[in-house]
């Protein structure tokens, strides 16, 4: 059955939208995505629509007759994919840099040239390698393992993203855990470890990073290809928290924190860090008893087991 919806611009007035148009009760919302988009010259991506009854998101198209709709250009847009990649390959350009005895006597202006070019120890060899492979990982998900449920993002948000791992992650992080006067005196740790604490750390690291790997595997595998579906994760870490993906990446950068000598800088990227996917973690668990009701097994700690 065909229905007329009428149109209204939400924010900014749009250009060429119309004010009526005609789509059938049974058709996916794409077709009126498409529709629009087609009028305006707006991307699909840019396009949101609500209902003016209720102001929710319009979810189909089994719609009242002549019901109203606003339409809202979300501007600029960029994909979910491309920003997570740009993300990340911050700190793998960043802090091999450290180590380039050329350039170190410019990371380092402020110390004699013959102390800014002292070589890291194999402490600070040995955190580059973690750091390295952990972001080296994380452009595997982003290329061959993540399912977006969106298709794109505000294209601002790629700045304010790549802040986090460029500059905490990357420049910050990396400036005062590789610095000669570390090598030197232990300036800005708080101890040298130990071979026991290395090792047991890297151990602690290596289940970690593989324990993130194998949430992220099975938060794909709920997602059919090119789909937005959703369903309720179950199985290793998910029966402990809510989001387990985020309490082992947690777990590795506190490894990091410790195999650093307990470096602040590691400190605060891993505070930061965990605060950011604690919000993100409550977030999701009130989606999950949203969504799916008593179907979900509520958790009463969302990111780290029987605490928070």
């Amino acid at each position: 059955m065909s229905v007329t919806l009428q149109l209204k611009s939400r924010g900014r007035p749009l250009k060429k939208l119309p004010q009526t148009i005609d789509v059938n009760q049974k058709s996916d919302k794409s077709e009126l995505v498409q529709k629009i988009s087609s009028a305006t010259g707006l991307s699909i991506h840019r396009i949101r629509l609500t209902k003016a009854a209720d102001n929710s998101v319009v979810e189909n198209l089994n719609l009242p007759d002549q019901s109203v709709i606003y339409v809202k250009d979300l501007g600029p847009q960029i994909a979910w994919r491309t920003v997570f990649f740009v993300e990340y390959i911050g700190p793998l350009l960043i802090h091999p840099l450290f180590f380039i005895p050329a350039v170190r006597k410019y990371i380092y202006p402020h110390i004699p040239a013959t102390l800014s070019t002292i070589p890291p120890t194999s402490q600070q060899t040995f955190v580059l390698y973690l750091i390295l492979l952990h972001y080296f990982k994380r452009e595997y998900e982003t290329l061959f393992v993540h399912k977006f449920s969106s298709a794109t993002m505000p294209a601002f948000n790629i700045f304010k993203n790549s802040f986090h791992y460029w500059i905490l992650s990357g420049a910050l992080l990396g400036w005062f855990t590789y610095h000669p006067l570390n090598a030197l005196e232990g300036k800005f740790s708080v101890f040298t470890p130990s071979n026991t604490v290395i090792l047991v750390a890297t151990l602690v690291w290596v289940w970690a990073q593989l324990s993130n790997f194998s949430a992220h595997l099975t938060l794909s595998n709920l997602r059919p290809a090119g789909t937005t579906v959703r369903g309720i994760p179950k199985g290793y870490g998910f029966d402990w928290v809510t989001c387990p993906n985020y309490f082992f990446e947690a777990v590795g950068w506190i490894c990091v924190w410790v195999l650093s000598g307990c470096n602040w800088a590691v400190l605060l990227f891993a505070a930061v860090s965990t605060a950011q996917m604690y919000a993100w973690a409550i977030k999701k668990e009130k989606r999950y008893r949203k969504e799916f009701g008593d179907k979900y097994k509520r958790k009463r700690a969302v990111i780290v087991p029987g605490l928070l």
